[in-house]
Parts: structure tokens; sequence; C-alpha cells
């Protein structure tokens, strides 16, 4: 009940056998079923109700919900102990959602049994059998304890956070720092680009130039003979000049006309400039070529051809062709592609055109561009490239019988050519070092097979000079020729610049 409860003023208004349950069904309305607010009561049957849901009420129906008497709002009573009783049934209900009870006993949990780590009451503590000779302490301590813990953890989660905090910080600093470095290789990359174009404009107008002075130059000409053309054509029409006259003059004319010829035109290789622009964004084609000679027997074959290697710093490619077609496309299409052979590890994108050469008008002949990106071992092509039966009829067969095929490579840009060229240097220096090491290791092999080589030479000559000993005693009159003999070979091993022919080395395979 409510009076026995710590904290709670005694209540005298109910009878001390009601129940809590009984307690809170009076204090609801009976109106809207919810815990009463501002209460009124009805005089005629003591009905507790709202102040808001009981006006509403009678603003429509002038009787009481529940007994049905007549009823007006100068009539309610009102009930303002009872605001004051709801108020402490809710600090009631705080507290005790604060303090768990003991479902078996209905008293507060005091203690907490370590063993079986759940909390108990008092009377659980006491008197149940469940918890004999179980570790139970008070359940403050246990809490308390487990508090430091937890602020503990909480303390390294906050450091945690702190960390994340900075790192998020820097992160984000990060992020500013590439945008903005980006946004100035956006600017250097847009005013190297007006830069080029200044270039090559420059280059146009230079060729402009030239080709308009060239331009000038024949135009001049060509008016001056037209001009002379029509001067001649007035001399020989009779009615202009008459036959007389004209061969009174033709000495002079042959004359003007022998100067002409002697002038000397105008070279013609002079007069073409180049079309061709270098490209300062990408490089220029590397190109190789594929000669299928009697292309027929050899699609018979259902066979592939290659054709030379390119290399590109340290990248080996080469183009690979199935006169007879490849896969699905077999016996129907001719199959083109281009194969990376050797190289270094990752993927490497690289721009290609593949041509096959029309032997009699080469503005028809076929051609792929395309850019892939290539590992060590993996082509890219066409399976379905051209029809077979198409090849004779569209002049693509030279008499001979051969098809030519063109491959044209290229990396994507200066930048990629240069990534290449760095990561070649690396190898070839890589390799250098190898071979050195590999050469320093050979000498140490040939020093060792030397030296064991003199002291065998030297116990043989000793016994040597031993067994001649009548001839030794004429050494002071003229040297043993056994002795001149020998005397080179054994320079010559103990000097590492001499020929070592006789003496085997390890053969060292230069790497790709």
């Amino acid at each position: 009940p409510l009076s026995s409860i710590s904290g709670s003023p005694p209540i005298s208004f109910f009878p001390r056998n009601m129940g809590d349950q009984e307690v809170r069904e009076v204090l609801r309305c009976f109106i809207c079923y919810g815990r009463v607010k501002d209460a009124r009561m009805c005089p005629s049957c003591s009905k507790m109700m709202c102040n808001g849901c009981v006006t509403k009420w009678l603003s429509e129906k002038q009787q009481c919900p529940h007994c049905r008497s007549p009823l007006v709002v100068e009539h309610l009573v009102i009930c303002r102990f009872m605001d004051e009783l709801v108020k402490e049934l809710e600090k009631v209900d705080q507290k005790r959602n604060k303090e768990e009870v003991c479902q078996h006993h209905g008293t507060p949990l005091a203690y907490y049994c370590s063993t079986c780590k759940y909390a108990i009451c008092s009377d659980c503590a006491v008197f149940s059998t469940k918890h004999k000779n179980h570790k139970i302490e008070k359940l403050n301590k246990v809490y308390f304890r487990h508090v430091s813990v937890i602020k503990e953890e909480l303390k390294r989660i906050e450091k945690r956070l702190d960390t994340m905090r900075e790192l998020a910080d820097n992160i984000e600093a990060n992020i500013r720092l590439v945008k903005q470095k980006k946004e100035e290789r956006s600017r250097e990359l847009e005013a190297a680009v007006v830069e080029m174009n200044g270039r090559l404009t420059s280059r146009l107008k230079e060729k402009l130039v030239k080709l308009l002075a060239c331009r000038n130059d024949v135009q001049r000409e060509a008016s001056l003979l037209d001009s002379l053309m029509h001067e001649l054509s007035c001399q020989l029409d009779t009615s202009v000049c008459s036959k007389a006259l004209l061969i009174e003059k033709s000495g002079e004319l042959l004359a003007m006309l022998e100067e002409l010829h002697k002038k000397p035109l105008i070279d013609a290789g002079k007069t073409h400039v180049p079309d061709d622009f270098p490209s300062e964004i990408r490089p220029d084609y590397k190109e190789a070529t594929l000669v299928v000679n009697d292309f027929e027997k050899e699609g018979s074959r259902n066979g592939v051809l290659y054709s030379r290697e390119i290399v590109i710093n340290g990248l080996h490619w080469r183009l690979k062709v199935y006169p007879n077609g490849n896969g699905t496309a077999q016996g129907v299409y001719v199959s083109v592609f281009l194969e990376l052979t050797k190289g270094f590890s990752g993927c490497e994108k690289y721009e290609y055109v593949i041509e096959m050469i029309h032997h009699t008008n080469p503005q028809r002949s076929v051609s792929r561009v395309f850019s892939s990106p290539f590992e060590i071992g993996e082509s890219w092509g066409y399976n379905r490239f051209f029809r077979i039966e198409l090849l004779q009829s569209e002049g693509f067969i030279a008499k001979e019988g051969e098809v030519q095929f063109n491959i044209k490579l290229r990396p994507p840009s200066y930048y990629r050519l240069a990534q290449d060229q760095a990561r070649y240097i690396a190898f070839l220096e890589s390799d250098r070092k190898i071979t050195n090491n590999d050469t320093r290791d050979s000498k140490e092999e040939l020093f060792k097979r030397l030296s064991d080589t003199i002291p065998t030479l030297s116990r043989s000559r000793s016994q040597s000079n031993t067994s001649n000993s009548c001839e030794r005693e004429q050494e002071d009159f003229q040297p043993p020729q056994n002795e001149s003999k020998r005397r080179p070979s054994i320079i010559h091993k103990a000097n590492p610049n001499a020929n070592n022919n006789a003496v085997s080395t390890p053969d060292y395979k230069s790497k790709p």
C-alpha cells in the first residue's frame, strides 16, 4: 500500500485494505481513462473526472456521464487534494522504477549473488536455500565496483573518441589539401594547354606564311603566263595583227619566250609544307608490320602468326593474327589481337591502331583504333576483324597472295611514358647490380681455382728438378728450357688480367 512506502505521506483518505491497483482506479478519469488532471467530482456519484473532459462533455449533454443525473459545470466539486495525491503517486512510481523489488518477496533488491550473477533481496540472502554457501555482497558495493570499471572504460572510450575526432580533423584537412592541390594542378594544366595551343598557333602561322608566299609566287607567275598567252593569241589573230606584222614581231616574241623558258620553275618540294603538328601531350606511335605470305594456305592451317616485337621501355608487344579466325569466328572472320608478351607487374593501358592495308588504294585500308588495359600475357583485339570471303574481292590480297597488317602503339600520355621509363631505368639499374655481383663472384671463384692450381704446379716443378739434378749443375751457364716454358704458365695463372681460356667460367644470361 502507498502508506507503507518510505518517503510518501500517510494516506488516510483511502481504506487501509485498498491496494495500489484500486487506488489507481480511483485516481483515473471516468471519461478519458487516464490519470485525472485538475480533478472535478460529480456531487451525485462522487466520480472523478478531468476538468477538461467533463467540461467538454457537459457542453453537449448536461448530465453526469456515470450516473446520468442532471449536472452543470457550476455544480462540479473542485478536488484540489486530488492533484496532490496524483503528484505523490507519480513520485512513488518513479521511486519504484528506480528501486527494483524481488519478484518472490516484494522487497528491494539490496544484495548481489556473485555465484548466480544476479541481484537478490535480504530474504533471498538469509532464508533461501538456493543461495546457500554462495558469495553474496551488498548490491551498492557491487554496483559501485561495476560503475568504477565502466567509468575506466568510459575514459578509454573518451580518449579513443578524442583520437577519432583528431583523426577526423586530420582527414578533413587532408581532403581540403587534396582538393586544393587538384585545383592547383588543374590551373597548371589549363595554363599548359593555353601555352601548347599558343605554340600550335605559332607553328600554324609559320607554315601558313611559307605557303602563302609560295601561293603568291605561283599566282603571280600564273597571271604572267596567262597575260602572255592572251598576248600571243592576239598576235596570232589575223584580225588584230597582220601576217607581215606577225612575221616582223616573231623574232622578238620567240626571244621573249626563250627568256621565259630559261627561268627556273618553282620547286614543288619547296612549296610543300608538312602537315604534321607534334603533340606535346601524346607520344608518337611505334609501328610494326606483319606480312602474311600465301594467305589462303596459312588460313587452311588454322594457326596463329606473330609479328616482330615492339619494345617500349621494357614492354614487349607483338601482333597476333589468326588467318582463319579464332574461337566462334573461325572460318568466317580474320582475328587480329595485340599481345603484351613481357613487361612489369601491374596493368598497362595503351592506345593502339590495327590496320589491314589495301594493296591498290591505301585510303580503303581497314583500321581499328582502341585503348585497353594490358597485363603480361594478355591480348586485346578483334575476334571479327574482317570477313575472310571479302578479302579477295575487296582487294586486300595482293597478286602474290599476301596480306599486310600494321600495328601502331603508344602510351596514352607523356606522363605514362615517363612512368614507364622510370620503372624501366630502375629495372636496368637493379639488373646491373645483379650482373656486377655475379661478375664479382665469378672473379672470386676464378681466383680461388687459380690459387688451388699454382701450388700443384710448384710441387710438380720441384719433383722435376730433383730428377734432373745433373742438369742443375749447369744452371749458372744457361737457363733450363723447361723453366722458361713453365714460367709463362705460372705468370699466366698468377695474372688475373691474362687470358683465362683454360679455366671454365659460368655462363650468365642477360635478363630481358
